[in-house]
């Protein structure tokens, strides 16, 4: 069991209120960020993706970008028109210095190493979510546009960067559940 909980406590006026896996289904997402919870120095580093350029929907898990992969599915039909170029591109959205050779990331800013922002622009890209399911262990998030598919995803069957305190791969602590831990919020400016 886990000492200290994995899942941040929100408190309002930010959070609308409980949130149903069938929610996003159909919304755009607009923005992707894993830094909720922080005040520029530092945080709980909570993630968020914001749906159709307003309302948030958050999972308060800490630091919950150690935990979470993004997958970049391409296909493209090529000339010959009878054969499909399929690329796919799965890593953590973010990890420790230490270990980027090992787990590559899509979004690391650490102070003293270089900077790697390789996550689309979901400003300019506005995928359709077409699926969302989050179960105990945790979730995933399907988006669309065209043929390129982004998938947010994160559970046991995942690898993930072990965590510093175990020295192994962070699991969260019994009773913990991702099933029914996302909240849909007004803003990205959230009240721990």
């Amino acid at each position: 069991m886990a000492d200290i909980p994995s899942f941040a406590s929100l408190r309002p006026p930010g959070i609308i209120g409980p949130m149903t896996d069938d929610w996003p289904v159909g919304r755009h997402i607009t923005g992707y960020n894993h830094h909720h919870g922080s005040y520029g120095q530092g945080g709980v580093r909570l993630s968020g993706w914001q749906l159709n350029g307003g309302s948030w929907m958050v999972l308060p898990l800490k630091y919950s970008a150690n935990w979470i992969t993004f997958t970049r599915e391409g296909l493209t039909l090529l000339a010959d028109a009878f054969m499909l170029d399929i690329t796919i591109d799965q890593r953590i959205i973010d990890a420790h210095p230490n270990q980027i050779a090992d787990f590559p990331s899509w979004d690391h800013r650490f102070a003293g190493t270089p900077p790697i922002e390789e996550l689309p622009d979901f400003a300019v890209a506005r995928p359709v979510i077409d699926h969302f399911e989050s179960r105990p262990d945790g979730f995933r998030l399907d988006a669309r546009i065209g043929h390129q598919i982004y998938r947010f995803a994160m559970g046991d069957h995942l690898p993930r960067p072990d965590w510093a305190g175990s020295r192994g791969a962070r699991m969260l602590g019994q009773g913990e559940s991702v099933a029914g831990a996302f909240l849909p919020a007004h803003d990205c400016y959230l009240t721990l």
